[in-house]
C-alpha cells in the first residue's frame, strides 16, 4: 500500500470493497486501527533491539498463528 494514511482515509466498508475479504495481517511498530494487527499500541518503548518486539508479542510465532487463524487452519 502507498501509505497507511491514504489507506486509512476511506471508510472501513469502502476498504473492504476494494481489498476484499482475503486474510491480511499488518505487522507494524505502532498501529491500533485495524482488527488484525500485530503491533504496539503505544509509543516510546526503549530497549535493546528485539526486546520490545518480544515484549509486545511481535514475533514470528504470533504472525504465523494469526495467519493460520485467519485462513481457518487454526483456532
Amino acid at each position: 500500500m502507498p501509505t497507511w494514511d491514504q489507506f486509512d482515509a476511506p471508510s472501513k466498508e469502502y476498504r473492504a470493497q476494494v481489498v476484499g475479504h482475503a486474510a491480511r495481517i499488518a505487522v507494524e511498530a505502532l498501529v491500533a486501527s485495524e482488527d488484525d494487527v500485530i503491533g504496539m499500541i503505544e509509543f516510546g518503548a526503549s530497549a535493546p533491539a528485539g526486546v520490545p518486539y518480544e515484549k509486545f508479542g511481535i514475533t514470528k510465532q504470533a504472525i504465523v498463528s494469526r495467519a493460520l487463524k485467519l485462513i481457518g487452519i487454526a483456532s
